[in-house]
Order: structure tokens, then C-alpha cells, then sequence
């Protein structure tokens, strides 16, 4: 994530979840797993200026929808499902836990 946040496209390994961000927003390029250096640099010389540019401004497109903000709310949710489902959250601490959501969900809403 850091890197497409910088505006920097990424070069990775050919993982299947790599693969599929990268190729899902158009932010960078995949090769090999084998890690061949020619198979590398001839990946790397055949971006071209314009190509290049589209990838950075990708970059941003990625960032946006990859934020950590909007995981963060439905991580916060789900331990609260979680919590609540196994009794976990006892009355007192429900009402806590509830404010504590509703404050976080407000901030980055």
C-alpha cells in the first residue's frame, strides 16, 4: 500500500494476490517467480513514458479505495458482532463498545 500511496508504481513477484491488486487498479507490473534478472529488466524497459504516467496516476485511485480507514470500520464492526454474539460484551461494556464504534465510525466517515 505504501508505495502506490507515494505515487510509485509496484514491481512484484507473480503472486496471486499481488496479481490481482496490481492488475485490478493498472499500479505496477508482475514478473516471474522465478526472478530471472533479463526477464526483470526487459519487463521493466518496456514501460514507456506514457504507460508509466498512467500507472501513477493509478496509484492514487488505489490508494484511495485501499485505505486503511475504511477496513479499520469493518474490522471495529465485526469484533463487535463477534463480541456480542459470545457474550463477550457484557451489558455495561456493550454500551462502551457501542460508543466507541459510533465515535470512530463519525471521525472518518
Amino acid at each position: 500500500w505504501e508505495y502506490p500511496a507515494a505515487g510509485v508504481p509496484i514491481l512484484a513477484s507473480d503472486m496471486p494476490e499481488m496479481r490481482r491488486k496490481i492488475d485490478q487498479y493498472g499500479i505496477g507490473l508482475t514478473v516471474s517467480r522465478e526472478l530471472n534478472p533479463e526477464s526483470i529488466a526487459k519487463s521493466v524497459n518496456a514501460i514507456d513514458g506514457e504507460r508509466l504516467a498512467e500507472m501513477k496516476r493509478n496509484c492514487g485511485t488505489y490508494a484511495a479505495a485501499e485505505d486503511w480507514h475504511i477496513y479499520q470500520i469493518r474490522l471495529l464492526d465485526l469484533y463487535s458482532k463477534i463480541g456480542h454474539s459470545h457474550g463477550l460484551l457484557k451489558p455495561k461494556w456493550r454500551q462502551v463498545w457501542n460508543t466507541l464504534i459510533s465515535r470512530v465510525k463519525g471521525a472518518w466517515k
